[in-house]
């Protein structure tokens, strides 16, 4: 009985997990300039500094995809989680 309690307990946090995953990728780019790190994020302001369209074009394809991933794992835990949530 414990077990499936500690489940149900799980499912809120892993469903809190997603969003702030979320934030974590929408506050790369201001860490990043923050603390004078080279990463995505500063790859990203120079290309929209120096209007390289091309490259902002996937990066924002990239992280959009690995948010859109990231939500689906969360998605497949949680139906493996929690046995009475089915997607039709």
């Amino acid at each position: 009985m414990a077990r499936h309690a500690l489940r149900d307990a799980f499912l809120p946090v892993l469903s809190l997990l997603g969003a702030q995953f979320a934030f974590l990728i929408g506050g790369l780019v201001v860490t990043e300039q923050v603390f004078n790190l080279n990463g995505v994020g500063t790859l990203l302001i120079q290309a929209v500094e120096y209007s390289d369209y091309t490259v902002v074009q996937t990066l924002v394809m990239i992280i959009a995809l690995v948010f859109i991933f990231v939500n689906f794992l969360i998605n497949i835990v949680y139906t493996i989680l929690g046995p009475r949530i089915r997607y039709n």
